[in-house]
C-alpha cells in the first residue's frame, strides 16, 4: 500500500504486530522499544497493530513516533468466535476511549474497522465502529476491514479521511478489491505460488 504522508508518496513496508505475551500483565516497555527497533532496524517503516490481539502499551506508540515508524491501526475486532463487534454503549465507549487516548500519537496514520471482516451483510463497521472513530479523529483515513474494497462515500478520495458524509462500505467484488492480503495467498504472483489453493479466476 500507498500512503500520502506530509504531500509524499510513501510505500509501506512492514509486517503485522501481536501481543508480545499472552499476560498483560507482563509486558515491558524494554520489550516493545526492542519491537519497534527491530523494525527500524529491518528497513520497515509501517507496523500493522492487529485486530485479533490488543491496544498496545503507550510506550511501544513513543518508540514508533521517535524512531517514524508508522501504524496502521486495527481496532480489536475480528469475525470469529467471540471478537465480532456488537453495537452496545460499552463497545461505543471503548471505542471512543481508544481514540481519544491514541489520536495524539504521529505514527498512527490509519483507522482500521477489523481484521477480515467479509461478511457483506455487516455494515457496522461503517455505520458504528468507524463513524465513532471519524467524530473523535477526522485528521486520519479510515479503513472498514483489511483487506477491503474502500468505501464508496463518506471519505475523500484522494487521501480516506472522513468528509462528514454518511460512512457506506463499498461492497465490490474481486475486481474492485483495492487492499489485499498477499499475492502468495490468492496466485496472482509469477514469482509466488499459491499456497492455499485460493487461486483468482480470469
Amino acid at each position: 500500500m500507498f500512503f500520502r504522508i506530509n504531500g509524499q508518496a510513501v510505500w509501506a513496508r512492514g509486517a503485522n504486530v501481536v501481543p508480545m505475551e499472552q499476560l498483560e500483565g507482563r509486558f515491558s516497555d524494554k520489550a516493545h522499544r526492542e519491537l519497534a527497533k527491530s523494525a527500524f532496524d529491518a528497513n520497515m517503516n509501517m507496523l500493522r497493530v492487529w485486530g485479533g490481539g490488543v491496544v498496545m502499551p503507550l510506550s511501544f506508540y513513543r518508540y514508533c513516533n521517535e524512531l517514524g515508524i508508522m501504524l496502521f491501526h486495527d481496532l480489536m475486532f475480528v469475525e470469529e468466535q467471540f471478537h465480532a463487534l456488537e453495537k452496545t454503549i460499552t463497545v461505543e465507549n471503548e471505542i471512543r476511549y481508544i481514540v481519544r487516548s491514541l489520536n495524539s500519537y504521529p505514527s498512527i496514520v490509519l483507522w482500521n474497522g477489523c481484521n477480515e471482516c467479509t461478511s457483506e451483510s455487516n455494515d457496522l463497521y461503517a455505520t458504528f465502529a468507524l463513524t465513532i472513530v471519524a467524530q473523535e479523529d477526522g485528521t486520519r483515513p479510515v479503513w472498514w476491514s483489511s483487506p477491503s474494497s474502500g468505501f464508496s462515500s463518506g471519505v475523500f478520495g484522494i487521501d480516506g479521511t472522513p468528509n462528514g458524509k454518511k460512512l457506506i462500505y463499498n461492497f465490490g467484488h474481486y475486481d474492485s478489491i483495492i487492499e489485499e492480503h498477499g499475492p502468495y495467498n490468492h496466485g496472482y504472483s509469477k514469482s509466488f505460488s499459491t499456497v492455499n489453493g485460493h487461486q483468482r479466476k480470469g
